[in-house]
């Protein structure tokens, strides 16, 4: 565990340095987009393909567990490098360096059993990254110099993604508050981590729908609800979805339609005012 914390923190620091160098919010909301997008890259490589396993020995469940170590490099170390290498404005030598760090760190892991691999390698990681680097970098510029609609709305539906899909998962796996059941694979952590990372996925494009298009009224957050709940009702009744209580259940759908509002007071208008913003300084020298 105390591997998987310092990687954690380190990645937190660095994420810290990052803001005071540009004092800009695009340090946050570039992490927390970038994240999602990794959290989406790990539904079907880590969860639906089974490609490897982390071992922070933390939850008794193995699926959970090794979740919970996935979020501790996809949900920080990897996309907190990422925001650095578009803050900073790093150069191909630095990035090189930083795959280099990466692959070191996975080779230590697997030395000491914290990470196995089933049929990915270490390679591969190696080549994500060199493609993931120049990409965040690219994304965090255009961020920051009159985006699209479409990369607006790709963008902050992914910060939802990664915010929604952690919080879902701690209530599940660490708080014990609910369940999937959809029957998909034979492991019952993984088969509940499956469906509740897909069901966060479907349900926070409509709520970003719902957002860019400033649809959020209060006989849209009505319907909304209504929907909701019709679609638990149907999970429950077919047991795929099990609440610990009826009290949990009811503050399951405040939390739902909270953070829909939450995500509108954000959003409302796009992108603007969010002080995006990486300054004027050249790539870090050779």
């Amino acid at each position: 565990m105390i591997f998987f914390l310092t990687l954690a923190v380190g990645s937190v620091l660095i994420l810290i340095r990052s803001y005071m160098y540009v004092r800009s919010s695009i340090v946050w909301f570039g992490w927390l987009a970038i994240a999602g997008l990794a959290y989406l890259f790990e539904l079907f490589i880590f969860v639906v393909g089974h490609s490897y396993a982390y071992n922070p020995g933390v939850l008794p469940e193995p699926f959970y567990d090794s979740t919970l170590g996935a979020i501790s490099s996809q949900g920080f170390a990897v996309p907190i490098a990422a925001v650095a290498t578009g803050v900073f404005q790093l150069n191909w030598k630095w990035m090189v360096g930083i795959i280099a760090f990466f692959f070191g760190i996975e080779v230590l892991f697997l030395r000491l059993d914290l990470y196995e691999h089933r049929w990915w390698e270490t390679w591969m990681t190696s080549i994500s990254l060199f493609v993931a680097f120049p990409f965040c970098k690219w994304w965090m510029r255009k961020l920051c110099s009159s985006p699209s609609v479409w990369l607006q709305f790709i963008s902050i539906y992914l910060f939802q993604v990664s915010i929604h899909t952690t919080s879902m998962f701690f209530l599940m796996a660490v708080f014990h508050l609910f369940t999937f059941c959809p029957g998909w694979f034979s492991d019952p952590s993984r088969d509940a981590v499956a469906l509740m990372a897909s069901y966060s996925a479907v349900v926070l494009l409509a709520y970003t729908y719902l957002i860019y298009k400033r649809l959020v009224t209060f006989t849209i957050l009505i319907v909304q609800a209504v929907g909701w709940v019709l679609i638990e009702f149907v999970l429950i009744w077919g047991d795929v979805l099990t609440y610990a209580s009826p009290l949990v259940a009811i503050g399951s759908f405040i939390l739902h339609v909270s953070f829909l509002f939450v995500m509108w007071t954000l959003f409302r208008d796009g992108l603007q005012g969010w002080n995006f913003y990486l300054g004027n300084k050249k790539e870090a020298p050779d």
